[in-house]
């Protein structure tokens, strides 16, 4: 018998010395078969547990869309409701981050040691899971894309209950090949098997009309954009969940959307940062924002970097976002080389140059905007200005 036991020892020792030579020593994981188990497992959990799921998408707003919405349902009151809720967190809302959300995680997984010790830790975790009471009991899943189809899979894996498009607006086109391409990848969320059992959409964009018509489900549609947008959404998801006053009323909570639209004091200096990434929609937004949030005697500044995946007609949308520009802000910065069809007043080549110099273009009692695509890291124009001075989130 302990003969018998020293050669399955024996046995199970050969496979994980083969397996860890396979993915380890050879320096590879092979991420589609990582994929494949993710997809496996978080199906698995979902299946068994049936959770409600919150889709969420769009061109524009879906991240500040799933704090909001996500910052609701935490409250007290509403837990009380509902019960437990899990949701995507740190951008997780790709083919990668989606079924690690389900699974409970709450960051990427990275290099080819992670990704064999997750391999390893998948099934335990997922029927830990399935057989606990901890699971959630709502999900609000982000659902992002950046070429056309990519979104069937995830919508597959996780249908929505309840789906929300915040905006439809000209973004990586690159991969979606037209406007008509990104109506089509977006409304994928509302044409699954199990249609969801309620659709909420922002309708000021041009394309609500083509949305309204793929919802086979009661629609809802509403106005706002940003922040205003997604308050609403929020409000009458809620109030479809049966939620009380006290949640409905409570102002959301926005601290942790790093990046985006977040409002920082520096030297006298109010900065918006959307730093995070950017677009045609996204960018009128942000510099509606600058607008809004001015006083008259302030200056306004525009530091805006290159917009990227916008395909054959990136040179056009730039040159339409400049026009806009010009209209909202006093002073309209570029940095990136697709930044010169903005037609600035003062262009950098980088946002590292652009850093190193802008302070000196900046005087006390300024109100700018910084934002561009995340490929042209304006985040470290923001970084360099907070370094230079103390600073004070508000």
């Amino acid at each position: 018998m302990r003969f018998h036991s020293n050669r399955l020892l024996a046995r199970y020792r050969r496979k994980v010395s083969l397996a860890y030579d396979a993915y380890v020593l050879n320096g590879v994981v092979d991420p589609r078969r990582v994929q494949r188990q993710l997809f496996f497992w978080a199906r698995f959990v979902l299946r068994t547990r049936r959770p409600l799921i919150i889709g969420i998408t769009g061109s524009v707003g879906k991240s500040t869309t799933t704090e909001v919405v996500s910052a609701m349902l935490m409250h007290p009151d509403a837990e009380a409701v509902i019960g437990k809720l899990g949701r995507t967190v740190r951008n997780m809302n790709n083919h990668d981050g989606l079924p690690l959300v389900v699974l409970g995680f709450k960051d990427f997984v990275k290099g080819p040691l992670a990704n064999l010790w997750l391999m390893l830790r998948l099934p335990v975790r997922a029927l830990r899971l399935a057989s606990s009471g901890r699971f959630p009991k709502v999900l609000v899943l982000e659902y992002g894309s950046d070429r056309s189809g990519y979104l069937d899979r995830m919508v597959e894996l996780a249908p929505p209950d309840i789906a929300i498009i915040t905006a439809i607006g000209p973004a990586h086109l690159e991969g979606m090949g037209s406007m008509e391409g990104v109506v089509h990848e977006k409304a994928a969320l509302l044409r699954g098997a199990q249609p969801p059992r309620l659709v909420i959409v922002g309708e000021d964009h041009d394309h609500i009309e083509q949305l309204a018509a793929c919802a086979r489900s009661p629609l809802v549609r509403l106005p706002g954009r940003g922040v205003e947008l997604a308050t609403r959404i929020a409000k009458v998801l809620g109030a479809h969940l049966g939620l009380p006053d006290s949640v409905l009323s409570t102002a959301p909570d926005l601290t942790r959307l790093e990046r985006r639209l977040q409002r920082i004091e520096v030297n006298g200096i109010r900065i918006i940062d959307d730093s995070y990434n950017a677009n045609p929609a996204s960018m009128r937004l942000g510099l509606d924002t600058l607008v809004a949030e001015s006083k008259e005697s302030a200056r306004r500044v525009a530091i805006l970097g290159t917009m990227a995946e916008l395909g054959d007609g990136s040179v056009e949308y730039h040159a339409e976002t400049g026009l806009y520009a010009r209209d909202c802000a006093d002073l309209v910065i570029g940095v990136g080389h697709m930044a010169q069809h903005y037609a600035p007043d003062v262009l950098f080549p980088s946002s590292e140059s652009c850093a190193a110099e802008v302070g000196g273009l900046l005087a006390p009692g300024d109100h700018i905007l910084v934002k561009g695509s995340a490929s042209v890291g304006m985040s470290s124009i923001v970084d360099r200005l907070k370094s230079d001075g103390t600073s004070q989130r508000s």
